[in-house]
């Protein structure tokens, strides 16, 4: 008969979450991995396989995560410019660093994880696919109630602002999270209607 579990999985995979985040894939080592999620090596490797997969799981939880969020804010039936901007600081907050992980973990992994593994890439560009269609559909809306500026097609501005902000997560791991100002100035960017 089977051992129960002696720990609860979800907790572990949060910490473990946290540990990839704060460290990258390849400098996360299984022991720090172990001492992070307070299990032994054997229960790790039993409960997720190998670090590759604890790996996915916790990018997965991230990504779930992260798209909930988005939606919850991107869909709230308010003026554009106010939800963008509210939508940027948070994603700024974001990047200063919750439990010492800096930036966002998805773009960690684009840039240190996706050029080396196609499941990754491929999972990371269907969560970036669904986040421009989130914006593409936000934007538009924005456009017809002359929120948006109008003379750039609402998918090209999905686009524009996501890598932007893809840009921003980047610098923040160096410490350099954008002062408010730069926040101002990608609204009037894209919310300047009489263009």
């Amino acid at each position: 008969m089977a051992r129960p579990r002696e720990f609860d999985l979800d907790e572990a995979t949060q910490k473990a979450l946290l540990a990839f985040w704060q460290r990258g894939y390849e400098s996360t080592s299984i022991a720090d991995l172990m001492e992070a999620m307070g299990i032994e090596k054997g229960s790790l490797y039993k409960a997720y396989g190998d670090k590759r997969s604890l790996y996915l799981t916790a990018l997965e939880r991230y990504l779930a995560t992260g798209m909930g969020y988005h939606q919850g804010i991107l869909v709230e039936d308010r003026p554009f410019p106010t939800i963008l901007r509210e939508w940027l600081h948070s994603l700024n907050e974001h990047s200063r660093g919750d439990h010492g992980a800096t930036g966002c973990m998805a773009v960690h992994a684009m840039i240190e994880v996706a050029p080396h593994d196609a499941e990754i890439r491929d999972r990371l560009v269907k969560h970036w696919q669904e986040l421009v269609g989130l914006l593409k559909i936000r934007l538009a809306q924005g456009q017809s109630r002359g929120e948006v500026r109008t003379d750039c097609d609402a998918e090209a501005l999905a686009e524009i602002l996501l890598r932007t902000m893809g840009g921003l997560a980047a610098f923040s791991r160096l410490g350099q999270v954008p002062p408010a100002h730069i926040v101002e100035t990608l609204v009037q960017l894209f919310c300047s209607a009489a263009r």
